[in-house]
């Protein structure tokens, strides 16, 4: 009797056993519920990744147009400095410019030579001349080595052996004389020479105001009156 109980006690504890370490049947509800939560997340990941790829697609040409805009800016430092090009200059032989002053009265000015540059400053002359017409029929007439006339200034600058020429009968000799066109005032502040009906004369300088009637020197002058003793 006691032999068959413990063989009956040893046959359930075995029974015990067999049941802790036998596979379990696995939840259907569990796996189904899985399976739609990857579902779902597929469905939201997919549509972004597509979204992602188009944009990709539809901007890569103007992220090449970006990227070749900004490479040159950022090879700039890298990049040696670009050569500079001299303007070249134009000649004009016997160049010819007519003009008028705020009073409409005309001048006209010529040279052997002009000289610009392409950057439409001002325009060297090589052996220039200058007429210009005054009021009450007066004119005055220059001629120089050299000249500079500025059209946007409205100025004609003489230099080297400048002669002016009055239409009374005076010529005055000296290096340089500014003229204004918008006015045709002709002044100068270098030591001057002239001479004319009356007489001889030396001086600081001279202006020739726009009626052309009125020569007026500057600073110490001398003159000598013809039919005088110096």
């Amino acid at each position: 009797m006691a032999s068959g109980a413990e063989n009956k006690g040893n046959g359930e504890k075995g029974g015990v056993q067999a049941d802790l370490f036998a596979p379990r049947p696995i939840n259907a509800a569990s796996a189904t519920l899985a399976r739609t939560g990857r579902v779902k997340r597929l469905r939201i990941i997919l549509p972004i990744i597509a979204i992602l790829l188009l944009v990709i697609m539809l901007g890569w040409p103007y992220w090449q147009d970006v990227r070749d805009e900004i490479a040159p800016l950022l090879n700039a430092e890298q990049a040696p400095p670009p050569a500079t090009v001299d303007q070249p200059e134009s000649e004009v032989a016997n160049p010819r410019f007519v003009g008028t002053d705020r009073k409409n009265r005309p001048f006209t000015i010529t040279a052997d030579k002009a000289i610009q540059s392409t950057d439409g400053g001002a325009v060297d002359l090589v052996n220039a001349e200058a007429d210009m017409t005054l009021d009450e029929g007066h004119w005055i007439a220059l001629r120089a080595e050299n000249g500079r006339y500025d059209r946007n200034s409205q100025t004609l600058d003489l230099s080297g052996h400048v002669v002016l020429f009055h239409d009374s009968g005076y010529q005055l000799d000296t290096d340089l004389v500014h003229v204004n066109l918008d006015t045709l005032v002709a002044d100068s502040s270098a030591p001057t020479s002239g001479s004319g009906p009356m007489g001889e004369f030396h001086s600081q300088g001279f202006t020739v105001g726009d009626s052309g009637n009125i020569v007026t020197l500057k600073g110490q002058s001398h003159i000598l009156l013809r039919g005088t003793s110096p």
